[in-house]
């Protein structure tokens, strides 16, 4: 079992969904953490389907990037919350995810904005690259 990366959907309107840790998790056992928060309300996919209600948030390592959480409430966040869970089995940096491309108009698409405010945050280390 990897409780790094456990994960927790509630299936109401609008989906919860979780992956790894939340910003009350990372406080309580004190560990760092930037964190970056994008709106449906803003997305052009959710405006065309009239779901505007929820937001998805990303959690990353201050040094690194690693992507350590997330968190979608919204329309189909119990789907939406794989990618998440897909970048942080692979260990993915925000720098990652933001080049990653994304279909527009998609609801996916959505991770791609609080992904990239952080990567403005979090210099990329000696070394490592974006593989974008």
């Amino acid at each position: 079992m990897k409780y790094r990366l456990l994960t927790e959907v509630i299936f109401t309107e609008p989906q919860i969904a979780t992956v790894g840790l939340t910003e009350k998790k990372a406080d309580v056992r004190n560990i760092p953490y930037v964190a970056a928060s994008y709106p449906f309300n803003d997305l052009g996919k959710s405006l065309i389907m009239d779901a505007k209600d929820g937001f998805v948030k990303l959690l990353a390592d201050p040094t690194t990037g690693e992507i350590i959480g997330g968190c979608c409430v919204g329309p189909m966040g119990g789907e939406l919350i794989h990618e998440i869970i897909a970048a942080m089995h692979k260990r993915m940096t925000v720098h990652e995810l933001a080049a990653m491309p994304h279909y527009h108009p998609t609801l996916a698409e959505i991770w791609a904005y609080p992904a990239e405010e952080l990567a403005e945050m979090i210099p990329l280390s000696p070394g490592h690259f974006s593989r974008g």
